[in-house]
């Protein structure tokens, strides 16, 4: 009888410890949000010299402003080209470091996912993700 209440006992407390720390993994918390496609690029207003958009394709190639700059595998490049940017804005005394993010075709989660870890340990903010209507 004391075994199985044990046996009891230790099934609700992995139970309990799950429920309160083993799902906190499981959800990654990042500073992005959505924004509409006509807020992002209002005709009414003039192009923001200082854009960065970050184009993710539905085969993971990664553009910035266009130009290709590697996959989501493979993202050394953009980020390189994203750190000398944001270097040369701070010697420069602009604090701008707010990046677009812009999916081509149907992205899988875990690269968007990835792509915003990577802007993120750049220090890029606000990060904001493009939404189609």
């Amino acid at each position: 009888m004391k075994k199985t209440a044990y046996v009891k006992f230790s099934a609700i407390g992995f139970t309990i410890c799950f429920i309160f720390y083993g799902c906190g993994g499981l959800s990654k918390s990042y500073p992005a949000v959505s924004i509409d496609r006509n807020i992002a690029f209002s005709p009414a207003k003039a192009a923001d010299p200082l854009r960065l958009v970050v184009e993710i394709k539905e085969n993971g190639e990664l553009l910035l402003n266009r130009i290709e700059t590697g996959t989501i595998n493979d993202p050394n490049v953009l980020s390189a080209k994203i750190k000398v940017v944001f270097d040369d804005r701070e010697k420069n005394e602009i604090s701008e470091k707010e990046i677009l993010i812009e999916r081509t075709g149907v992205v899988r989660n875990e690269d968007l996912d990835k792509l915003i870890e990577i802007l993120t340990n750049l220090r890029a903010s606000p990060i904001r993700i493009i939404q189609e209507k």
